[in-house]
């Protein structure tokens, strides 16, 4: 199988090998401000997440998957602990220098997309190497139409967001995760809107560049199919983590 995405990519740094665990949240909570009390959303939670794995915490609707997934990504500053991306503390740093890490070192998948309407298919993919400024238009747009054209998007590339089904937008914004080739990619819900066969082949697509370019992934998702491609389960519930086995 042809795989044009791999084959623009120029060659990625060695790994530093001394550094096993990629993120981490030490005795992390988060509380939010009720109409009578405060609400515990997430309760304690220590966390490791190994370089080059894929990890998967599981859990029903409510249960503070997303509310985890964007503390552990800098996106939401927690109310007590601290989150380590490589040893370093995410809520240490400036709000100038979190955006800049979370745009060139991580990648999002969101469950509703948030896909800018005013901008085609390719435009979003290339958005967050611009942003980067990585290099020119010119010289990313070949690599942005190859990762839609693995992802079967090929000929959507000119297409707005309102022009594309639920599944081929969520395939864009997987494409746009993955843009800047970051060392892991914390994806919510990521096959949520997508049919069994488009949501299988996302997983095989994560596996391969898992594989391939060692890159790991932190998913959260309701549904138990989509972790057995991890190497780790966790099950979330009232705000408290629990290793599967």
């Amino acid at each position: 199988m042809n795989r044009p995405y791999l084959e623009t990519l120029p060659e990625r740094p060695s790994v530093r090998e001394t550094v096993d665990v990629i993120l981490e949240a030490r005795d992390l909570h988060k509380s939010f401000e009720g109409p009578a009390e405060e609400i515990q959303v997430i309760r304690g939670i220590d966390l490791k997440v190994p370089r080059g794995k894929i990890i998967a915490i599981v859990g029903r609707s409510g249960t503070g998957k997303s509310t985890l997934l964007h503390l552990l990504g800098g996106l939401q500053r927690p109310s007590e602990g601290s989150v380590l991306f490589e040893g370093v503390d995410f809520y240490s740093l400036s709000e100038e220098k979190r955006a800049h890490l979370r745009n060139e070192k991580l990648g999002f998948v969101f469950q509703f997309y948030h896909l800018l309407p005013e901008l085609s298919a390719l435009e979003n993919v290339v958005l967050p190497a611009m942003i980067l400024r990585r290099h020119a238009f010119s010289s990313v747009k070949k690599e942005a139409a190859a990762l839609l054209e693995e992802l079967d998007l090929g000929d959507r590339e000119d297409h707005h967001p309102n022009e594309l089904s639920g599944g081929e937008q969520q395939r864009v914004a997987i494409a746009r995760a993955l843009m800047n080739r970051p060392d892991i990619v914390l994806c919510d819900e990521p096959t949520g809107n997508l049919d069994s066969k488009t949501g299988e082949g996302i997983l095989r697509l994560m596996v391969m560049l898992n594989e391939t370019l060692k890159t790991t992934f932190l998913i959260v998702t309701h549904a138990e199919g989509v972790a057995k491609i991890a190497s780790k389960v966790f099950a979330i519930q009232d705000g408290r983590l629990e290793e599967k086995q």
